[in-house]
């Protein structure tokens, strides 16, 4: 068609400027060639869980930037909790039951795998948040575990500490991935991950295994912490047993919360992009609402270190 690029956008949006003769045409020829107009106002269920806080540390923040979002587009949205007991008796949402028509599902979490599938009858388009699961077919958003593990023992590396260990949930489903990070940043210096500088932050014995670390002759000089909230709790626990961060042990965290620049001493941690990664699942909802058979997408996003005051220098940069 012997058009200008401007009149073809103009007819498709239906604005002013083109006769109703020409508008049919180019839409005619548009569809003919695969364009759908794609969808503005849709409608998005956004369904949460508890949230794990090691691995979304600022929830109430991860909410308000997604309403942002869909503001920004003018996308109508709801909100709800789903406990696991709900579940796993798969009850359909209030919001749904109350006879709301979704676009699209948005979850939180680490939703069951069942649940999920069970939903897709309801609404077919499903993304997930903060969480992946192989065997699931739909698009993810995450934080990338590999990539946050590296830049955590990297720092502390370049801070001359080699005796690093690690305190968090050590049956988390990212850990091997967190592993994975580590060692690649201790391959750079010839050393390895010592999983006897493992502390599980979930156990009840946590302070007595974590004193039983610190007691051994070759003990970790640092520590790297699953999440901001482990690390303060790692903090008390060692100021409780007259141990002092940073000139005894170090602590690096992950999340950046707002608590980590007013703690003592205040946490070097990795900021895990949460407005960023937002905007990426709100961004992939939408397009998958709008091309429902485009390939599923698994979307990582990095982080970036603040370094504040918990990491002791031990050498001038670099291992000696």
């Amino acid at each position: 068609m012997n058009v200008s690029s401007i009149t073809v956008s103009r007819a498709l949006r239906g604005e002013d400027g083109v006769s109703k003769e020409l508008r049919d045409k180019i839409i005619y020829k548009a569809k003919t060639l695969g364009y759908h107009k794609p969808k503005n106002n849709v409608n998005i269920l956004i369904l949460h869980e508890k949230t794990n806080l090691q691995d979304n540390p600022n929830f109430n923040l991860t909410l308000q930037c997604m309403e942002t979002e869909l503001q920004k587009r003018g996308a109508e949205y709801s909100i709800e909790f789903i406990p696991k007991d709900k579940q796993n008796r798969k009850e359909i949402p209030c919001k749904i039951l109350k006879g709301n028509v979704f676009d699209g599902i948005l979850f939180i979490g680490r939703f069951n795998i069942d649940y999920m599938n069970f939903l897709k009858s309801k609404v077919e388009c499903q993304v997930l948040y903060g969480n992946y699961l192989p065997s699931l077919e739909c698009d993810t958003v995450r934080f990338n575990a590999v990539n946050l593990g590296y830049k955590q023992c990297k720092y502390l590396l370049l801070n001359g500490h080699k005796n690093i260990g690690f305190a968090g949930n050590l049956s988390f489903y990212t850990l091997n991935e967190k592993i994975l990070g580590m060692q690649a940043a201790m391959d750079e210096y010839g050393l390895k991950v010592n999983k006897n500088f493992f502390v599980n932050s979930k156990s009840n014995d946590l302070e007595k295994n974590l004193l039983k670390m610190l007691s051994l002759k070759n003990k970790p000089t640092a520590i790297i912490c699953q999440g901001d909230l482990t690390a303060m709790k790692i903090i008390k626990l060692l100021h409780e047993n007259n141990f002092k961060v940073p000139d005894d042990v170090s602590i690096i965290g992950k999340g950046n919360q707002e608590v980590c620049a007013i703690s003592i001493p205040a946490l070097t941690t990795i900021d895990i992009n949460i407005e960023y990664s937002c905007k990426s699942i709100i961004d992939l909802i939408i397009n998958r609402i709008n091309n429902p058979k485009k390939p599923y997408e698994n979307i990582t996003i990095n982080g970036f270190l603040v370094e504040r005051d918990s990491v002791k220098k031990l050498t001038n940069g670099g291992l000696i």
